[in-house]
């Protein structure tokens, strides 16, 4: 990898036009400005870092692998896919391409973050999917290997509205930390108050995540589980797993997980335990239900 201090970078196709495993980026201070997609070879890695803006326009694809992203100023544009799934590897005798493609079974990891919180934090365009969910390796033999989530880290987060974030897993799902730089609410109604990042009940049993860290990071910030009105709140942590389609024998290798399976929740004397933690750089209250 390379340091170029204080200059601005624009990644345009022609960088990625002959492929790589491995892009590492640090510009110390000087904005990095992804405009063309990157795709890394199974297991590789993106690293890009810089003090000053990273701007991201076109998806980053690292199955399996490592992505990690940080800016002073950190944007990701409407509908980037930020994603280090696994992929659906069919070694099957007579299927297209058996024996050929690559195996990455479990999700890699993604890491995006905004350093400074004078930027009014990490800005996740509409539509952005971050993901870090499992592949499946379906071997010659016949027998299916089902990966494991992979992990998701966001620090400076003020908002996931219209944000797609998951690692689901065929045997375990995958973990999800964040911080935000103002305060947050969990349950209870959708509070009025800015700065503050609400995340539903619902939110804690829809990605895949086995294992949440919620933080904030600031030293006067507020943590609220519930709300003030007083209305029922219950957090819940549920990990939906993977379930293969009907006809997923059948598929060629590299075809979308989306199509090779789906998630489910199992029944409750089936289902693993889920984990959540919180904590408040300032004060954190339970409200009463």
């Amino acid at each position: 990898g390379s340091v170029l201090a204080n200059a601005d970078i624009v990644l345009d196709h022609k960088l990625f036009a002959h492929g790589f495993s491995n892009f590492n980026l640090n510009t110390g201070g000087g904005a990095i400005v992804v405009d063309a997609a990157i795709h890394t070879a199974p297991k590789g890695s993106v690293s890009m870092a810089t003090a000053g803006q990273a701007i991201v326009n076109a998806d980053i694809v690292s199955p399996g692998g490592t992505i990690s992203i940080s800016g002073g100023d950190t944007k990701l544009a409407d509908h980037v896919m930020i994603s280090a799934s696994g992929l659906y590897t069919n070694d099957t005798t007579g299927v297209s391409n058996a024996m050929t493609g690559a195996v990455a079974v479990n999700g890699g990891s993604v890491s995006i973050a905004e350093k400074d919180t004078d930027k009014g934090g990490l800005s996740l365009g509409n539509g952005v999917v971050i993901e870090a969910n499992a592949g499946a390796w379906l071997g010659a033999d016949g027998k299916l290997n089902g990966g494991h989530g992979g992990s998701v880290a966001l620090s400076g987060v003020f908002s996931l509205d219209q944000v797609k974030v998951s690692a689901f897993g065929f045997s375990q799902g995958g973990s999800l930390a964040l911080s935000t730089i103002g305060n947050l609410q969990a349950g209870g109604q959708n509070p009025t108050a800015s700065g503050t990042l609400w995340l539903s009940e619902a939110f804690f049993g829809k990605g895949g995540f086995n294992n949440y860290a919620i933080e904030t990071s600031q030293p006067d910030s507020k943590v609220l589980i519930g709300d003030t009105a007083g209305s029922s709140t219950e957090i819940h942590p549920q990990t939906p797993v993977l379930a293969v389609t009907s006809g997923y024998r059948t598929l060629a290798s590299g075809t979308d997980m989306a199509e090779v399976a789906k998630p489910l929740l199992p029944a409750d004397a089936l289902r693993k335990p889920a984990s959540v933690k919180f904590k408040s750089a300032g004060s954190l209250t339970v409200a009463e239900n």
